[in-house]
């Protein structure tokens, strides 16, 4: 496939600048559909680690996107005297739900006995096992600063491989053909010439 045939993007990946593939990435992270045709061909090239983790922590920030809470970034809690930093009061259930996530994430990615082991540098490693004790401090930054390099790697590795292989076309053509609504002319029985305020009674 030529490059220049990625129109689901709007953009020619491998040609873009670096800012541009990470708004891509973006993309495929925010579509349940696009995010499991790349799984599919990260676990045909057995590098399934990187993608699975950042969905992982993807998962694990949501469920502080509603809490009422205005989190700082991890950098700028890191900057902050340890004995000036302040924990969250977060609800028993809630605690339990983070605490299972954070478990998860770490048995799975982080030990070095995990099955699906990340590759992190060892300073960023030891933070983010510091951040996950401080969890009511850091919140949905906890494992921020871990995805940096697994992103990267998607990113200038793995994209460029997927965006020329036969699961993009597929995905392309999913996206584009299969989840299209079909225009009103297109219908067989048209729609009625009705208003949304006629039809609930306003």
């Amino acid at each position: 496939m030529s490059s220049r045939q990625q129109p689901s993007e709007g953009m020619d990946f491998l040609h873009a600048d670096f800012d541009q593939k990470q708004l891509f990435l973006k993309r495929i992270l925010a579509d349940l559909v696009k995010t499991g045709f790349l799984m599919v061909f990260c676990e045909s090239q057995y590098c399934t680690e990187n993608i699975r983790f950042i969905v992982a922590v993807s998962k694990y920030r949501s469920m502080f996107s509603n809490d009422g809470f205005k989190w700082e970034r991890w950098a700028d809690v890191d900057a902050t005297p340890a004995d000036q930093r302040k924990a969250k009061p977060i609800c028993e259930d809630r605690l339990r739900e983070i605490q299972k996530d954070i478990r998860f994430i770490n048995q799975s990615f982080l030990e070095p006995s995990a099955k699906l082991e990340i590759c992190l540098p060892s300073a960023i490693a030891s933070q983010t096992l510091r951040r996950m004790d401080e969890y009511k401090t850091y919140g949905p930054e906890v494992f921020k600063e871990a995805t940096i390099d697994p992103k990267d790697t998607l990113i200038k590795d793995i994209l460029p491989r997927y965006v020329v292989s036969s699961v993009y076309q597929d995905m392309l053509y999913y996206v584009t053909r299969m989840l299209r609504l079909p225009v009103r002319d297109s219908l067989k029985v048209p729609p009625p010439h009705i208003t949304f305020e006629e039809l609930v009674g306003i």
